[in-house]
């Protein structure tokens, strides 16, 4: 990674260079920031939703279409409480449908709509495009395949951290 010249190097600023580890996370943090930031500001313009959103919906759809609401959190990342004011919008929206579970009556189930599904397909293009623009002009197939695969051994084989749920 090139810096301009005129910037201050860590040790001129008083501290030691960070190792290659915490660079590699906060680079990692920073893309995700970017991709999330351009990402959410299109949804919104094309679908009216912002990613957060949009996370749920597709998350729901490869789960099968419906997930209990404890693992929807999980797999988001998000607290219980996040995902609840999350699906009270999306509800709202009539993206989403509370369902009962037919054996646990302590359980609820997220239930993706199909008039979200459609949302999520009609915006499918969007993903692509932003991918392409971000990535695939910079990486070429075996740059990006490998970050795939070291992304979801990230996500996968990291203990404690739940891989997103696909059915």
């Amino acid at each position: 990674m090139t810096h301009p010249a005129s910037s201050p190097t860590a040790t001129d600023l008083g501290f030691d260079p960070i190792s290659t580890q915490t660079s590699t996370a906060f680079g990692l943090l920073r893309v995700s920031a970017l991709l999330s930031e351009e990402l959410d500001r299109e949804l919104q313009a094309s679908a009216g939703l912002g990613l957060s959103e949009m996370l749920v919906l597709i998350q729901l759809m490869l789960a099968g279409g419906s997930l209990k609401m404890a693992e929807l959190a999980n797999t988001l990342v998000v607290t219980r409480g996040g995902v609840t004011k999350m699906i009270d919008r999306l509800v709202d929206a009539d993206l989403v449908e509370r369902v009962p579970s037919t054996t646990d009556r302590r359980v609820i189930h997220a239930e993706v709509t199909d008039r979200a599904k459609r949302i999520v397909r009609d915006n499918q293009a969007l993903f692509d495009e932003v991918a392409r623009r971000r990535l695939a002009e910079l990486l070429d197939d075996d740059e990006l395949t490998a970050l795939d695969l070291y992304i979801d051994r990230l996500n996968c084989e990291n203990p404690g951290w739940e891989p997103p749920i696909q059915r």
